[in-house]
């Protein structure tokens, strides 16, 4: 497992604007099917921040090989400044784990404007 930046190069700290890619590299008995993967976000006080899987995006679930990779690209993680830890389930359709794995990642975000709360909003000012 590994979180890597846009040039492939593992890392544990990105700015919120820059592009990750949550990697984790698997093998099984044999092949599956009807699989879903899914992940959550949870900020480092255990505030639960979002969740999404495979089935949820394509509506289809799909086969795995006996190995292979899994990589999730993310365009930008538009929170706030902090530690956020990512949980990674395999599972049915119908929510049965095949595989469920809590924090398998853990990552720094920096903030260069120092916002608060929960999110970073992309924004402009304009005063008149």
């Amino acid at each position: 497992r590994q979180v890597l930046d846009k040039n492939g190069i593992e890392k544990k700290t990105f700015q919120n604007t820059e592009p990750l890619q949550l990697q984790i590299h698997y093998k099984g008995k044999k092949e599956m099917n009807n699989v879903v993967v899914g992940i959550a976000i949870y900020r480092d006080d255990g505030t639960y921040i979002y969740g999404d899987n495979t089935l949820i995006d394509t509506a289809e679930p799909f086969s795995l090989k006996q190995k292979g990779t899994i990589t999730l690209h993310v365009d930008r993680m538009p929170l706030t400044a902090g530690v956020y830890s990512i949980d990674l389930a395999l599972h049915r359709p119908d929510g049965f784990n095949y595989d469920f794995w809590r924090d398998v990642y853990k990552i720094q975000l920096t903030n260069p404007i120092a916002e608060v709360g929960l999110v970073s909003i992309s924004h402009t000012w304009e005063v008149e």
